[in-house]
């Protein structure tokens, strides 16, 4: 039985761990369902010179609608694409942000309709027409992905 308990452990640590960060792809079209962006703080983009802008409040939290989450660019460069798509959909869909994430902001973005059984896939573009694609999230519990230099990313979920 403690065995059991200890692999069972093992498989949600490797599994929590494995959510999220991905390699560099080519730019894929975005055509599909319309999702949209808000800037945090009334309207303006939040930036380190106000506090940490990669640790969600839980005011932002309770602020948030079931199918929103935020997205923090600590990259050095422009966020200029993000796309979310049901995993294994083959589409894209359309870029959410309807201006450049700046290096040091936040914004809020909303699913159109989010299906929260099924686990989702993010990419990303910059400003340098860098694309990397990030796997297997549960949108039902991301409040924010934070996405940094490297292909690297930190998942805040509740």
């Amino acid at each position: 039985m403690k065995r059991k308990l200890l692999i069972l452990a093992a498989a949600l640590v490797i599994a929590v761990s494995a959510v999220g960060c991905g390699k560099d792809e080519d730019k894929t079209d975005a055509e599909g369902s319309q999702q949209t962006e808000q800037n945090t703080n009334d309207g303006s983009a939040s930036d380190t010179s106000d506090e940490d802008f990669t640790k969600i409040t839980s005011e932002e939290i309770d602020a948030m609608a079931d199918n929103e989450f935020y997205a923090a660019n600590a990259s050095g460069v422009e966020i200029t694409d993000i796309y979310v798509a049901v995993t294994g959909a083959g589409d894209w869909g359309e870029n959410l942000l309807s201006s450049p994430i700046a290096d040091g902001t936040k914004v809020k973005l909303s699913l159109d309709n989010p299906d929260f059984e099924a686990s989702y896939d993010i990419c990303v573009v910059d400003a340098n027409s860098n694309t990397t694609e990030y796997y297997n999230f549960d949108m039902k519990s991301t409040v924010q992905v934070t996405f940094y230099e490297n292909a690297q990313c930190d998942v805040s979920t509740i």
